[in-house]
């Protein structure tokens, strides 16, 4: 464990287990927590970072802040721009590597399984984010969750065993039901319907009159600039 510790900057590491910081020299101020067979084993400059569990970061060279928990967890993050990150769980973070910032939180085993250089994800529960390698900003969260797309961003996905929708949208759901909205668009939440899953029960007793007493319209969106003061929304806000 930290057999090539120069120690002449490297300070306030603790290296236990085979093969732990094996590679350490150098890094500004260290502070690193290695523990486990080869966690941190290719860690030459990281700082400020833990790691438990076998093969926790095994390949992180250069990547400060992280905290990578469990057996094979941020496995082959090397780091040199992919800092503040925490994969917790089995596997967690497994193949993230290189992202121009980093600070996913994965959590669970197998979350972020497939991120490779995504940046500023939460993956929260066992096999989350399947697919989504290099998309930014998503959140999903429950169990067996798949992002719409490898490179999606912006998108929010919670239940169990359901994909994504796209960019800009929320998915609610299971395998069997679920409900969508697209906050991009017309921000209306929508539900499966399909007469199959129907027990249909003769014809609405709404008939025209209830129709003629809708009163549809048509509008735009004003400008974030035209919105009230009280809901401070920036005036450049996308809208």
């Amino acid at each position: 464990a930290g057999a090539t510790q120069a120690g002449t900057t490297d300070d306030d590491n603790t290296w236990i287990g085979n093969l732990a910081g094996n590679v350490a020299t150098g890094s500004a101020s260290g502070g690193n927590v290695a523990v486990g067979s080869n966690a941190a084993l290719a860690a030459t400059t990281a700082i400020d970072s833990v790691f438990i569990g076998f093969n926790a970061g095994a390949a992180t060279v250069t990547g400060n802040s992280n905290v990578f928990v469990g057996s094979d967890a941020g496995l082959v993050a090397a780091g040199a721009t992919d800092d503040e990150n925490t994969f917790v769980g089995q596997g967690a973070g497994i193949a993230a590597n290189g992202a121009s910032e980093g600070r996913n939180t994965f959590i669970g085993a197998s979350a972020g399984v497939a991120n490779t250089t995504g940046d500023l994800n939460v993956c929260l529960g066992y096999n989350t984010g399947i697919t989504n390698a290099t998309g930014n900003d998503n959140v999903y969260i429950g169990n067996n969750l798949t992002g719409s797309s490898s490179s999606v961003s912006n998108e929010f996905v919670i239940g169990h065993d359901i994909a994504g929708d796209g960019e800009e949208t929320i998915k609610i759901g299971n395998a069997t039901d679920d409900i969508q909205v697209d906050w991009g668009e017309d921000a209306t939440w929508a539900h499966s319907s399909d007469e199959r899953m129907k027990d249909v029960r003769g014809d609405s007793e709404l008939g025209l009159d209830f129709i003629n007493m809708l009163t549809p319209i048509n509008y735009s969106k004003k400008p974030a600039n035209q919105w009230p003061v009280e809901w401070e929304v920036p005036a450049d806000a996308k809208v």
